[in-house]
């Protein structure tokens, strides 16, 4: 490791120097697990499921006119992802 490297890199590093005489190291390499766990990737997935307000489960009326209204582009292309038809929404 490079001397003086703990003033330039960032606390989350710390633990993953091996630095002799580092106050951070005491002879153990401690990584840090960036993975999500099983109830974060279950979040995402409810969070992504109901991210398209023209979903056919689960509509949000307000967030359909809302996006409609300030990007009909963006809006075309959720339609489309759902599998519908834009016409039904008054888009081309």
């Amino acid at each position: 490791m490079i001397p003086g490297a703990n003033s330039i890199l960032p606390p989350t590093f710390a633990p993953l120097l091996n630095e002799p005489g580092s106050s951070s190291s005491k002879g153990k390499g401690e990584f840090i697990n960036n993975t999500p766990s099983k109830s974060q990737t279950l979040r995402q997935s409810a969070l992504s499921d109901s991210a398209n307000p023209f979903n056919l489960e689960k509509p949000n009326l307000k967030l359909q006119a809302e996006m409609i209204e300030r990007n009909p582009v963006m809006a075309r292309r959720m339609i489309l992802a759902e599998g519908r038809d834009p016409k039904l929404f008054g888009l081309a």
